[in-house]
């Protein structure tokens, strides 16, 4: 193995990835084991040669430049050895062997990057390709923020980012909510059939709502203003004459409680909800 330096717990030789960071001693779980220095550039800024390849997202739109070369080489592995916490200090998350390789996961420091890199590390669990850290699978995101390796100014970004799909007037009006309980959603039959097909897409609702959000919106049981809200939407559907039914929804993607409760509707979803996610049909008006 040729050696390219030897530090105080590390030393840099060849991987199968071309040049990697080694253990030169048994790392313990938790332990520091370099801190990552360098300028601070712009996205545009790290497009250049002299730092394309050899940066750090810090920020929403800020990055750390290129850096010492011993600090350079750390690899990428969809499950690592080490994270990077505080300010860029990469640590052990779990104890390392002397001679293993050091590496973190790439995606925990990626927000709104259009790349894709392709991923050869070789883990069981690889997902073969690096990408932005939403894109993770949501038991590997969780283990993640769980062990601290994940920015404050990223979970804030991604955090904001579901915020900004509601319209800025209406945003004091909703707060995230999760819950295990059933949803209602009452629709005419005649959406049915397709509804079963496709499940139930975010759209623009009745003006006098919510206008110009688009969403899936949902009754809360548990709430006090679901029964006096349902008895103002089955009154207005039987002024149409139209035939309607209630689907009982059970999903865990992220929610918003409604914190005004004149409005018809107590919760709801920006996101598509899936069919298989309609546990039961239920006749209430036809």
């Amino acid at each position: 193995m040729n050696d390219y330096g030897h530090f105080d717990k590390f030393y840099i030789a060849k991987s199968k990835y071309g040049i990697g960071v080694f253990a030169a001693r048994p790392i313990k779980r938790g332990e520091r084991i370099m801190v990552f220095k360098g300028p601070s550039i712009t996205w545009k800024e790290a497009q250049m040669p002299e730092h394309r390849n050899h940066f750090f997202q810090i920020g929403v739109d800020k990055y750390q430049g290129k850096m010492p070369s011993r600090r350079r080489p750390v690899n990428h592995s969809c499950n690592p050895n080490a994270g990077i916490i505080g300010r860029m200090t990469l640590v052990a998350v779990r104890n390392i062997r002397i001679d293993e390789e050091i590496t973190f996961d790439y995606s925990t420091s990626m927000y709104n990057d259009p790349s894709r890199m392709k991923c050869r590390c070789g883990a069981k669990i690889c997902r073969h390709v690096i990408r932005e850290f939403k894109y993770l699978p949501k038991q590997t995101k969780q283990n993640y923020i769980k062990l601290g390796i994940v920015p404050k100014w990223l979970l804030k970004a991604l955090s904001e980012e579901a915020d900004s799909r509601i319209p800025k007037r209406y945003r004091k009006f909703w707060y995230k909510f999760k819950t295990n309980s059933v949803l209602y959603h009452i629709t005419p039959r005649a959406n049915l059939k397709n509804i079963m097909k496709k499940g139930l897409e975010p759209r623009d609702p009745a003006p006098r709502n919510w206008r110009g959000m688009h969403a899936v919106f949902m009754g809360y049981p548990r709430s006090s203003e679901y029964k006096p809200a349902l008895k103002n939407v089955l009154a207005h559907a039987k002024k149409k004459s139209e035939d309607v039914v209630r689907l009982h929804i059970r999903t865990k993607q992220q929610l918003y409680r409604s914190s005004n409760p004149s409005r018809t509707f107590q919760v709801m979803s920006l996101d598509y909800v899936p069919a298989r996610c309609i546990i039961k049909i239920e006749d209430i008006l036809g």
